[in-house]
């Protein structure tokens, strides 16, 4: 990590976002930190955890959702209910759980609902 220090200050949320921009490192962003603690959270859930490269109904979700970067559907189900997110396909490996044919469940479902996350503690 950079040797720089960033406080929040939840008044000026503008501010602080500039700040997170301008870390040096990839791996500095806030996204790739997600991506980590979602990686940890998946392979220490692995009986409840699943990778996909194909949405609920077979398509690429790159194409689907039109991001321009290859996707991953990741998907944790908990005792609430199931969280899925899409993740970059660059990250792949980081995840050590069960790949399967065709996503679960889809991202844009209802209810998929971060705060479930919570409930596997």
């Amino acid at each position: 990590m950079s040797d720089k220090k960033y406080w929040i200050d939840m008044g000026d949320t503008k501010h602080c976002i500039e700040k997170l921009n301008e870390m040096s490192s990839p791996k500095d962003t806030v996204s790739y930190m997600l991506v980590v603690a979602m990686a940890a959270l998946a392979n220490t859930q692995k009986d409840s955890s699943w990778k996909s490269k194909y949405g609920v109904d077979g398509t690429d979700p790159s194409e689907k959702y039109g991001s321009g970067v290859s996707l991953f559907y990741l998907g944790i189900q908990t005792p609430e209910g199931p969280v899925v997110v899409l993740i970059e396909a660059t990250y792949w490996d980081m995840f050590k759980c069960k790949e399967v044919d065709r996503a679960l469940y889809d991202s844009a479902e209802p209810n998929n609902d971060f705060d479930k996350l919570l409930s596997l503690a």
